[in-house]
């Protein structure tokens, strides 16, 4: 075991043990510490860059965001919903911090939430409602850190906890966010192409001001709650109309702002039709399209405003869909129900059908007839040969 000192805000000093390595990244190592069995230590490897790292953290300690740990009202269980810096963690100089012990058992990552074939591969909680309130949740956990002026420019799936029972959300790399106080500004040092708005394209994520990371995290907050609410697809994919405009992906899309889902005509795509998009709220539809087609995005209060009206709603059955318990109703019909009554809208805005996409149509007219209707046609189409067989 290895000994360090652990230094509160108070200044209090407690001698301190480490235990075997749990985990840890690219920039630091995570350790059990034995005298704090509900803290783990953070440990930096790069030692040229701990008097950095050291006015980062400090920064944190003395300016911590109103983030109280979730008290399960059932267990009473206490679960902390951001691995904060506790104290500085030294060994005659900074060497890291020590921050709240985080139950990766209890908890799943966000990408494990997006799509209904993992969450049912791994038993998670498959209703709309749910995710609803891990959106909420999301926003909560954004404006508490703006209210500092803390912004979380690599917003992203990958790097959010949710709790499975309660739907918190947990967030695990907090040193890796942008400061933008007045007196002394830390930019984070990366951001990820899939979540980064066309105007911060080209902009090295260390140069950002205030101004741009929150369009940065506006943007990326913004396609997460959109992937929730979708069954994970992204805002910027779409169904092509010609190939050309499928093969650069998300990326391309996004620098190009190929927006499908505004309710306008694009010549180069569709709405995936696999998109419920439609059955949202009028409020919600127009806020994706302020978050995607303009660059005054809603701010994580509005968007909270408006998901907590059916996550707090009192008559959640209100919401509920008639055939799925898993499905959400937010005053259209249920979008992921009327999922094949929107195919003929798309089938229709094709055009003429020519030679090669009569047999796409003729088979999906097929598949939603009767038998009775199959064997009328292949009663017409042999009634047809005989007749052609008995003319000379």
């Amino acid at each position: 075991m290895v000994s360090f000192e652990r230094i509160d805000p108070n200044n209090q000093k407690r001698k301190i043990s480490l235990l075997k390595r749990i985990g840890g990244g690219g920039a630091a190592d995570i350790f059990k510490i034995k005298e704090f069995p509900d803290e783990v230590a953070k440990i930096y490897r790069n030692q040229h860059e701990l008097a950095s790292y050291e006015q980062k953290v400090n920064i944190m300690l003395k300016n911590k965001p109103d983030l109280p740990d979730f008290i399960d009202p059932k267990s009473k269980k206490n679960y902390p919903l951001a691995a904060w810096p506790k104290a500085l963690i030294k060994k005659g100089s900074f060497k890291g911090f020590s921050m709240p012990k985080i139950s990766l058992t209890e908890s799943t990552t966000m990408q494990r939430i997006l799509q209904s074939s993992m969450r049912r591969k791994t038993g998670l909680n498959e209703t709309l409602l749910y995710r609803l309130a891990v959106a909420r949740n999301l926003c909560a956990l954004v404006s508490k850190l703006n209210q500092k002026h803390y912004y979380l420019i690599d917003l992203k799936p990958l790097n959010l906890q949710v709790y499975k029972t309660n739907g918190n959300i947990v967030l695990l790399d907090c040193d890796g966010i942008s400061i933008m106080e007045k007196s002394s500004g830390f930019s984070g040092s990366q951001v990820t192409t899939e979540y980064t708005p066309a105007e911060n394209f080209g902009k090295k994520a260390e140069d950002f001001d205030e101004n741009r990371c929150q369009k940065q995290e506006r943007f990326a907050l913004a396609v997460i709650i959109f992937q929730l609410l979708n069954n994970g697809l992204h805002p910027f994919t779409f169904k092509a109309n010609d190939t050309k405009y499928a093969q650069g992906g998300i990326v391309e899309n996004i620098k190009s702002k190929r927006y499908a889902y505004d309710g306008k005509q694009h010549i180069w795509g569709v709405p995936n039709p696999q998109s419920i998009l439609l059955s949202f709220t009028d409020e919600m539809i127009s806020m994706f399209n302020a978050a995607f087609t303009t660059s005054s995005r809603p701010s994580a209060d509005q968007w909270f405003s408006e998901l907590d009206k059916f996550v707090s709603s009192k008559n959640k059955n209100h919401f509920r869909c008639k055939n799925n318990e898993n499905h959400f109703d937010f005053g259209k019909g249920c979008g992921e129900c009327n999922k094949s009554l929107n195919a003929p809208v798309l089938l229709r805005s094709i055009g003429a059908p020519n030679s090669s996409n009569q047999d796409i149509l003729l088979s999906s007219i097929i598949k939603k007839r009767t038998p009775s209707f199959i064997l009328t046609l292949v009663a017409l189409v042999v009634g047809s040969l005989l007749i052609l067989g008995s003319n000379p």
